[in-house]
């Protein structure tokens, strides 16, 4: 689940595939599950050891360091 703010920028909404990439760790691919409303801050919640399946979503490319 991600912030409206973080969806907007990325141009994503529900069921696409965003790719979280950090130095020295191989990319993460996930689906946004939903988007929610942050009246303060910007976040983006994820379960651990969830791994998402194929999806005939979007994929979108973000760098998280």
């Amino acid at each position: 689940m991600i912030a409206q703010k973080i969806a907007n920028q990325l141009n994503v909404k529900k069921g696409d595939t965003i790719t979280f990439t950090r130095t020295g760790k191989p990319a993460k691919k996930v689906k946004v599950s939903g988007i929610t409303t942050n009246y303060i801050g910007v976040f983006a919640y994820m379960s651990r050891g969830r791994t998402p399946g194929p999806s005939a979503g979007s994929q979108r490319k973000t760098h998280c360091s």
